[in-house]
């Protein structure tokens, strides 16, 4: 982005319309959605790993989830 404001005007485009909408709910539903979603992507696009995690017994979620909910949070300035 050139500017912050346009930094800003992205996020709120990404959070409104582009995320599920309840990401950040208290029982982070959209999150398992995203999750979901990923998971199936994995099996599609790469599914040797996919496999390959089934069979160690391993949940990408458990990796995943911070990627999910700190899209932003992480690269922008808390102030």
């Amino acid at each position: 982005m050139k500017t912050e404001e346009d930094a800003f005007w992205m996020l709120a485009v990404l959070l409104e319309n582009v995320l599920v909408n309840d990401c950040y709910t208290n029982n982070l539903s959209g999150c398992h959605v995203e999750q979901r979603v990923f998971k199936d992507l994995l099996a599609k696009k790469c599914p040797r790993i996919a496999t390959h995690l089934e069979v160690l017994e391993f949940d990408v979620s458990l990796v995943t989830t911070e990627w999910f909910l700190c899209l932003f949070s992480k690269s922008l300035p808390s102030e």
